[in-house]
């Protein structure tokens, strides 16, 4: 396991080790979504963390979780982010 890092549409970095968070986050989340949680509290990044188990997408910005109702709204909430 380990992250990707994405910038301006090209894959710069893979395998990367991401910082924890300190957070205590509910059980049902893995290890992944407190690095996610973790890089976002320390950067501008913005992660999206897919369970393993699920299948289910996280979006997680400010090391927060950020809502959304479906697919066509992640994708709009992300184009918005990233202007």
């Amino acid at each position: 396991d380990g992250a990707v890092i994405i910038k301006e549409n090209f894959i710069i970095a893979s395998r990367i080790v991401l910082p924890l968070s300190a957070k205590t986050i509910p059980a049902r989340f893995g290890l992944r979504h407190k690095a996610a949680i973790g890089i976002t509290e320390k950067t501008d990044a913005l992660c999206l963390v897919v369970s393993e188990e699920t299948g289910k997408i996280s979006y997680i910005k400010n090391g927060e979780f950020v809502l959304y109702k479906n697919t066509n709204e992640l994708v709009e909430t992300i184009k918005y982010d990233l202007n």
